[in-house]
């Protein structure tokens, strides 16, 4: 039963967010707006399937490509559970995954020190300063990162309502769009030392994602002078089948744009025999912004990360788990990229590289 109470909490927390017939925000004032450290802190609720998650996204020059997740929820069969999970691919290789389970009275946070702490495990944001600290069934990481920005960001007061009546909702932080890190992991007995871009962000809700949305696509891309990244959610029908998106883009110096307004276009389905799903390989992506415009196409250059949590599960288990969350899969590319970025009046950049592309499919 325990694994089954991960899964839930690993689903709630990989997947997206929506609302009944429109989405709302409190749209007073700037949009893009400077987090806080409360915004970093744990939003306690008692719904019944809250779920908040914090989301280390890391890229090194050596090419790993890393996932960290620290999770806490109240589902459960008494008091909800927390714990922590990584997707971890080497260079050229395929995933592998790695997690910890807690209880819920094993998580704490510190505002004083800028801290959440499940278990032995720590994640501390002060400033543009991140630190993480992992020490848990057989993994030791020690990371640090410096963002690019004295603060992170958020969309309006990060705060997204999913229907009229305002009870089902997300929140939505960036408090780092962009860092350079450096980090020591020792795992199944070998020791790597890493260097690189990476990201953090951070999701509330008071609804399992699988209730209302069926798909999402995200990328995270790091250039030398820029970074992209950003989350576009397919909303279910019975809460109005809106798409929604949140998208950062910025330059080494500054950042330029907090939206929901891109346009993105996935295509060139690719079949998975396993779970019956189709997943999308490509996205052509445009957006501008006050002094700029983006162009881009993202395009698979391999499938490296496979992510069906509740396949893993007991056969048993699993018909429960798809019961509450239906049977969602991560798909984890690594993708060509080929953008071009205007700013102001000067010629335009043509930027290539990788990047870190999701599609998540929940039917």
């Amino acid at each position: 039963m325990k694994r089954l109470l991960t899964a839930i909490v690993l689903i709630a927390a990989l997947i997206p967010i929506n609302a009944a017939a429109k989405v709302i925000v409190n749209s007073e004032g700037e949009a893009m707006r400077a987090t806080t450290t409360k915004d970093f802190m744990r939003h306690k609720h008692k719904a019944k399937y809250y779920t908040e998650s914090w989301t280390a996204i890391l890229q090194s020059t050596e090419g790993h490509l890393i996932y960290i997740n620290f999770l806490l929820t109240n589902i459960g069969v008494v008091e909800g559970s927390s714990g922590l999970s990584m997707s971890i691919t080497f260079p050229g290789e395929q995933a592998k995954s790695w997690s910890a389970e807690h209880k819920v009275g094993d998580f704490s946070d510190d505002s004083s020190k800028g801290m959440i702490k499940i278990g032995p495990n720590e994640m501390t944001l002060k400033g543009r300063n991140l630190t993480i600290k992992i020490d848990d069934n057989d993994m030791k990481l020690d990371l640090t990162m410096r963002g690019w920005y004295p603060t992170g960001y958020k969309f309006y007061d990060g705060k997204t309502f999913l229907n009229d009546k305002k009870n089902r909702y997300f929140y939505h932080f960036i408090h780092m769009p962009r860092g350079d890190f450096e980090a020591e992991m020792t795992w199944e007995g070998k020791t790597v030392r890493m260097k690189g871009a990476g990201y953090l962000d951070h999701m509330v809700n008071n609804r399992l994602t699988s209730e209302w949305s069926r798909r999402w696509w995200t990328v995270r891309y790091f250039a030398p002078n820029y970074t992209l990244a950003f989350i576009t959610m397919q909303l279910d029908k019975k809460f109005g089948g809106e798409t929604v998106t949140r998208a950062f883009f910025g330059s080494r110096t500054k950042p330029l744009a907090l939206t929901d307004q891109i346009e993105l276009k996935p295509s060139d389905l690719a079949t998975d025999s396993k779970a019956g799903h189709k997943y999308h390989t490509k996205y052509d992506v445009s957006m501008s912004g006050d002094g700029f415009s983006l162009s881009a196409v993202f395009k698979s250059k391999r499938l490296h990360d496979r992510d069906g949590v509740i396949e893993k599960l007991p056969k048993i288990q699993q018909g429960i788990a798809k019961m509450f969350a239906g049977n969602p899969v991560t798909y984890r590319l690594e993708g060509a990229a080929d953008v071009t970025v205007t700013e102001g009046t000067e010629a335009p950049k043509k930027l290539g590289g990788t990047a870190m592309m999701e599609t998540i499919v929940i039917e």
